[in-house]
């Protein structure tokens, strides 16, 4: 773990004078429990403003002050839920790149004392150390079939719509993550706008996916120098009229970013899987005898 500190914001400033070290502290332990290495070395700033705009500038500083000391993870602990979430991680994530965890201080929450605290202090810390690019599980090898070669890239690609309650000026945006090795335990994402479209259909297909899985194929290569040799891409939301719009411009396009990206002769084997819905899927008895549920677990192999 870097170098890390610790802010206690809270809209009320006499709040502020009731300690937290003692929660930060066994917080800390517990991820030292789930295996990652925490320096002991931690700085303490606090934010006690009740106007927003006085909280905004308080919040710079704060993130200025640990930038200034090396600070690369921050520890905000709020009295409340306020309204600085979006503010905190536009500065964390693009100003200042400081990755930053959000708690709650409240006695039931992250300064609870029970015995409760520990499964709190757990459940963050798993969120902690994926931030630092962590694994929190993984898999027996002989269960992974050829991605325990070391050789398949896993890929799961969707876009996402606005839905009624968005903003009118609320665009699509185009998700894709990527396996970064055989454990299958971190996914680096890469996203992009959809340029609004009055097409239904248009809305759904991906126009720049080539440049999507590029930026992919570049992490991949980052930590091992090589390529990998297969493709397993599940490419969700799209409906079986679009079968082969995917096929002529996203399969298309990323062909043409592997033979750019591989030496002649040497692309990869590339495996697209569409993810189909099976919402409107009804199962009906064969006989009028068979009026008994299904029983817990059953797969139905053949609908």
């Amino acid at each position: 773990m870097p170098p890390w500190g610790f802010s206690r914001i809270d809209d009320n400033p006499n709040r502020l004078k009731f300690g937290v070290e003692p929660a930060v502290e066994s917080f800390m332990n517990e991820m030292r429990n789930l295996g990652i290495a925490v320096p002991d070395g931690k700085n303490q700033l606090s934010i006690g403003c009740r106007h927003l705009t006085e909280r905004g500038r308080e919040l710079k500083r704060v993130f200025k002050s640990c930038q200034q000391e090396g600070i690369k993870f921050l520890l905000i602990i709020q009295g409340t839920k306020l309204s600085l979430f979006n503010a905190i991680k536009r500065f964390g994530d693009i100003h200042y790149g400081i990755h930053t965890i959000c708690v709650l201080g409240r006695s039931n929450k992250f300064l609870n004392k029970s015995g409760s605290k520990f499964q709190y202090h757990a459940n963050v810390g798993l969120k902690v150390n994926l931030k630092l690019g962590g694994i929190n599980h993984d898999f027996e090898p002989a269960k992974l079939g050829i991605i325990s070669e070391r050789k398949t890239m896993v890929f799961w690609v969707d876009v996402t719509h606005p839905s009624f309650e968005s903003s009118k000026k609320a665009q699509n945006i185009a998700t894709m993550v990527a396996s970064i090795d055989q454990r299958l335990g971190v996914w680096p994402a890469t996203l992009q706008i959809q340029q609004h479209d009055e097409n239904k259909q248009s809305k759904e297909i991906i126009k720049n996916k080539g440049e999507m899985l590029k930026s992919r194929l570049d992490v991949w290569w980052g930590g091992k120098k090589t390529l990998p040799q297969n493709l397993l891409i599940y490419r969700d939301g799209v409906s079986e009229g679009q079968y082969s719009t995917v096929l002529e411009d996203e399969v298309k396009a990323m062909r043409e970013v592997c033979k750019f990206s591989y030496p002649p002769g040497r692309e990869p084997r590339m495996t697209v899987i569409i993810v189909g819905k099976r919402h409107h899927t009804r199962f009906y008895p064969k006989e009028d005898t068979h009026q008994h549920f299904v029983d817990h677990g059953q797969r139905m192999a053949q609908p």
